[in-house]
């Protein structure tokens, strides 16, 4: 609950500035994302820049040759400075996710995640998008996953909504309705 509050004030400062400066938001997100992701997959990284034994200016000097090989704008190598400076580098995962989120927010987008027994087909995915954009009257990105054991329907989750129409449920929601009519002795 704190990281992510943190995680959420670094995102909205990050947000004010590259506002500010007309910088794209997209462009942001996607440099930040990839270096998440490459810190997540070099575990040994992210340990020496939290490494406190390490002097400061050996982890700077550490960060300023990842910097040199990624290519990142110039704003997210200042704020990835930042993050370092303050010790913060653990959570530039929620941070991204923050900020994608304040992204979609400004930009009238809203994420769902659909899953589904088996493929959908685009006729499918379609009716989806287009109920969930008159509901929420926001654009729409699909997630899709194929679950088996669904059985058969859909289960919709949208922040923390779901919408849960599936096989499997309805089959649970059968099970205990016959369970409370039968006396256990």
């Amino acid at each position: 609950m704190i990281t992510q509050t943190v995680s959420r004030r670094y995102a909205k400062s990050l947000m004010a500035v590259a506002v500010e400066r007309g910088a794209s938001l997209e462009e942001i997100l996607a440099d930040l994302d990839n270096a998440a992701v490459f810190l997540a997959e070099q575990p040994r990284i992210l340990e020496m820049f939290k490494n406190p034994k390490l002097l400061m200016s050996e982890r700077l000097g550490a960060l300023e040759r990842f910097l040199a090989a990624s290519h990142l704008q110039p704003l997210n190598q200042n704020f990835l400075r930042l993050l370092l400076r303050k010790q913060r580098m653990d959570i530039l995962g929620g941070i991204v996710e923050e900020f994608r989120a304040l992204a979609d927010a400004q930009a009238g987008i809203i994420r769902a995640e659909v899953s589904s027994a088996a493929p959908l087909t685009d006729a499918v995915v379609e009716l989806v998008r287009s109920r969930l954009a008159t509901r929420f009257g926001k654009q729409v990105i699909l997630s899709l996953a194929v679950e088996p054991e669904l059985i058969g329907g859909l289960v919709i989750r949208v922040g923390s909504l779901a919408f849960d129409g599936s096989i499997r449920s309805q089959l649970k929601a059968m099970q205990s309705q016959l369970l409370e009519g039968v006396p256990l002795s």
